[in-house]
């Protein structure tokens, strides 16, 4: 399976953690590349650095975690994997217009 420290059952707690570096940390545990489509970003005007997030304390994966905090603030998380089989996340807004290929829920 791609990407197992994504899915990983791990206990998760944050309180106003900033988004952007929240992205850079779970991208480090997971060993999982955090892509965001900072054209789409920029376009709808959101500042990632202004956007704080918290979650409760749960044993959950990084995978459900980000899609639930990133869903509260009108973002989206797909997974994507790329030619080599490698997975990654991808951020954009939640108005995003392009499919994710292999997207996977969760």
């Amino acid at each position: 399976k791609a990407a197992p420290k994504l899915f990983a059952m791990t206990p998760i707690e944050l309180n106003q953690v900033q988004l952007s570096d929240l992205l850079s940390t779970v991208s480090e545990l997971t060993e999982t590349p955090v892509v965001i489509d900072h054209y789409e970003i920029e376009q709808k005007k959101i500042d990632l650095s202004t956007i704080t997030v918290s979650f409760k304390r749960a044993d959950t994966s990084w995978s459900v975690a980000l899609k639930t905090m990133v869903v509260a603030k009108k973002l989206s998380r797909e997974i994507w994997q790329d030619e080599a089989g490698r997975k990654l996340s991808s951020l954009a807004s939640r108005i995003h217009q392009r499919r994710a290929i292999g997207q996977e829920s969760g």
